[in-house]
C-alpha cells in the first residue's frame, strides 16, 4: 500500500522538473529562451523555487506567464483567477543579461512572490505586500541581491522600511 502512494505522489524534485519543462514549452515564453542569458536566469529561478511556490504552479494548478513590457523593472499582475502575469521591463532584462544576473533573478522571485502570496486577490497594504514579497524572494536565497537592488532605488519610506526588514532577515540567519 505505502508503494501505491510513493508511485502517486511526485516529489518536489519532480514538480520543479516539470513546471520548468512546461515554462519553457510555453510559447508566452519564447523570447526567454530565445536568449541564453536570460533562459539561464529563468532556469535558476526555477531550479529555486520553494515548496510554496511549487504547490502553487504546479500543472493544472495556476500558471504564470512572465511577458515583455515597458516600465520599470517588472510587476507582478493577478489576470485571473488561476492565470497571473509578471511584466518584464528592459532595466530587469538588462539585470537578468549583466553580470550578474542573480539581481535580477531577485527581482523576478519578488513578483512571483506577489503572486505566490495572492496579493492581487485580498485587500492588503501595499507595503506589507511588498514585504512578504522580498520575504518570498528572501526564502529562495536572494535576500542579499534583493537589498542591493533596493538599495540602487530612490530612497524613500517604503525602501528604507523594505531593506531594513531584509537586513533583519539576513542578520537573523547569521546568528
Amino acid at each position: 500500500m505505502l508503494n501505491y502512494f510513493k508511485r502517486k505522489t511526485k516529489t518536489i524534485n519532480q514538480k520543479r522538473s516539470e513546471i520548468k519543462e512546461a515554462f519553457f514549452k510555453s510559447p508566452h515564453h519564447n523570447w526567454i529562451s530565445e536568449d541564453r542569458y536570460i533562459k539561464r536566469a529563468f532556469a535558476f529561478l526555477l531550479d529555486n523555487l520553494n515548496e510554496e511556490a511549487i504547490n502553487f504552479l504546479y500543472p493544472n494548478k495556476q500558471e504564470a506567464f512572465f511577458i515583455k513590457g515597458n516600465g520599470r523593472l517588472g510587476t507582478a499582475l493577478g489576470a485571473k483567477k488561476n492565470t497571473h502575469l509578471i511584466l518584464v521591463y528592459p532595466d530587469l532584462i538588462k539585470m537578468l543579461t549583466s553580470g550578474a544576473p542573480l539581481m535580477g533573478v531577485a527581482v523576478l522571485a519578488h513578483e512571483l512572490g506577489h503572486i505566490v502570496k495572492g496579493h492581487s486577490f485580498k485587500v492588503i497594504d501595499p507595503l506589507q505586500a511588498q514585504c512578504e514579497a522580498d520575504e518570498f524572494a528572501y526564502e529562495m536565497g536572494l535576500g542579499n541581491e534583493l537589498q542591493e537592488v533596493l538599495m540602487d532605488q530612490k530612497p524613500n519610506l517604503e525602501t528604507r522600511t523594505r531593506i531594513a526588514r531584509l537586513t533583519s532577515l539576513i542578520l537573523t540567519k547569521r546568528n
